[in-house]
């Protein structure tokens, strides 16, 4: 059982992001125009390791876990094919999440000795929380309010919306949920607004 997870404001979620890409932005790795650059974050800025394997085979419906002690990063091979798009952004998504995992709660990790998946319907609070709060940081690490608001107002503000967030989702690499999530979160679509 999970103790200890603290209340993490909103702002400080994204100011952690931040703060890993301005880390990547010295490296010279990132430069707040283009996608965030998973790959090499994980392997120059954070010093994590990427691996695939078939997670999903013994631990049904996880696609991401998170092995502190190995400093690695367990992605299902279901997410591997960076050919097709859907894929590749959740897979994004799911390293970006244990990311989330990796800055936010490491101490726990070591500490409490977590174990490297949390998923299921028996999760506790505590684990609902850490779960939000890496969503949370993955949605500010791939889609940061500068790019994201700088690459906005350079799409035709008179083309329709579905080819706006087309055209943001191809660019910031996410899927179009996680894209109307962040969206949402900015105000600049309608709360009540469905894919």
């Amino acid at each position: 059982m999970v103790k200890g997870v603290r209340f993490i404001p909103e702002e400080k979620i994204e100011e952690k992001a931040i703060t890993l890409l301005e880390k990547a932005e010295k490296q010279g790795i990132y430069q707040f125009k283009s996608c965030t650059p998973i790959d090499l974050i994980a392997e120059k800025t954070l010093k994590l390791q990427i691996k695939f394997a078939n997670l999903n085979e013994d631990l049904e419906g996880v696609l991401g876990a998170l092995d502190i002690s190995n400093k690695t990063i367990w992605i299902d091979n279901s997410l591997s094919d960076d050919d097709n798009f859907t894929l590749m952004s959740r897979c994004n998504f799911t390293i970006a999440h244990e990311f989330g995992h990796y800055i936010l709660h490491k101490k726990l990790y070591n500490e409490e000795n977590i174990q490297l998946y949390h998923y299921g319907d028996n999760q506790t609070n505590a684990i609902k929380n850490m779960e939000t709060q890496a969503d949370r940081f993955a949605s500010y690490l791939l889609m940061p309010t500068i790019p994201l608001m700088r690459k906005l107002s350079s799409i035709n503000q008179n083309q329709p919306f579905e080819k706006t967030l087309f055209e943001l989702t191809r660019f910031f690499k996410v899927s179009k949920e996680a894209m109307v999530i962040r969206l949402k979160k900015l105000g600049l679509v309608d709360p009540s607004y469905k894919q």
